[in-house]
């Protein structure tokens, strides 16, 4: 029962982080919003370990490993903040569903890995054909939202990169740990920026704002990377993988229902091709395991006869 309550929550709090970005720049500066809730974040992660009794270790592979996670902290998240401002949450969640994909093509020219079979292939096919079809969608191009989709891609592609590099390192570090050494090395980072960029004149920010920031930091930055390597202990990794799959459609309805986004039909279109190539990627791995199954259930049929 706890896996299953912490597997929820991760598919809710992802489903929701798009929506909930989109909200915290209504009426914050995106550059603001951010560093406000990376801030916010690194406390509670900090006073998490310490109430864990945990330790942080600041030398050698540990430090790389940290350094390496917090390009896919602050690199990934000033791109999205910034696209947000125009990009439907709903659109930001599909484009963040192609990372499994992207990691597998880093994988494969990075870590020499033979991530890529035919079928995968296949489903990459159908991925860049799915992110056409978004591409071309009216609200898209009307809109003026290409160069926001385009910051979003380079946004995943930067967390996509991130995440090799940190199995690449190979750091014997726990997962708190390495949370809270990321975004500590990432509030320089976010401080420049804001002191770059932060508009001069000091915006009064609605509350609906002020609860987002408050929410991602809490449940987006610290409780949902707890759950997420909860669930990663306790479940196999094709179980795991199943939520990329899940949360660009809960996102796209939950846009639609509470923030008035548009459903356009090329962007239902797009987001069930890079779906269904999801499942295409994932689900190779799973059919050895059906088929041994299948194998049992007719042993076990022919047995009873």
């Amino acid at each position: 029962m706890k896996v299953l309550l912490a597997y929820i929550g991760v598919v809710l709090i992802w489903s929701t982080t798009p929506l909930g970005i989109k909200w915290s720049v209504e009426s914050v500066y995106f550059v603001d919003a951010v560093f406000a809730r990376m801030g916010v974040a690194a406390i509670l992660s900090w006073l998490l370990l310490k109430i864990l009794g945990g330790r942080m270790v600041w030398r050698g592979q540990a430090l790389r490993s940290y350094f390496a996670a917090s390009l896919g902290i602050w690199g990934c998240m000033l791109l999205v903040y910034w696209s947000a401002q125009t990009l439907p949450s709903g659109v930001m969640s599909v484009l963040f569903g192609l990372s499994p994909l992207i990691t597998g093509v880093i994988a494969t020219l990075v870590l020499r890995e033979q991530a890529f079979t035919r079928i995968r292939l296949l489903s990459l096919l159908l991925a860049l054909s799915g992110l056409m079809v978004v591409f071309s969608g009216d609200m898209v191009l009307d809109g003026g939202q290409l160069p926001a989709l385009l910051v979003n891609l380079t946004a995943v592609a930067l967390f996509c990169v991130s995440a090799v590099w940190v199995k690449r390192l190979d750091a014997a570090v726990d997962p708190q740990q390495q949370a809270t050494g990321s975004l500590i090395l990432s509030i320089p980072v976010f401080v420049v920026f804001w002191a770059l960029m932060s508009p001069a004149e000091v915006e009064i920010p609605g509350a609906r704002s002020v609860l987002a920031i408050l929410y991602l930091a809490f449940f987006g930055s610290v409780i949902g990377f707890v759950l997420y390597f909860y669930i990663l202990r306790n479940l196999t990794a094709s179980q795991v993988s199943l939520i990329p799959m899940m949360t660009p459609c809960f996102a796209l309805m939950l846009g639609h229902l509470l923030n008035d986004e548009a459903l356009t039909l090329t962007t239902v279109v797009g987001a069930l091709m890079i779906v269904s190539a999801l499942a295409l990627y994932f689900g190779e791995a799973m059919l050895p395991r059906l088929g041994v199954r299948l194998t049992k259930f007719r042993q076990w049929t022919v047995e009873r006869r």
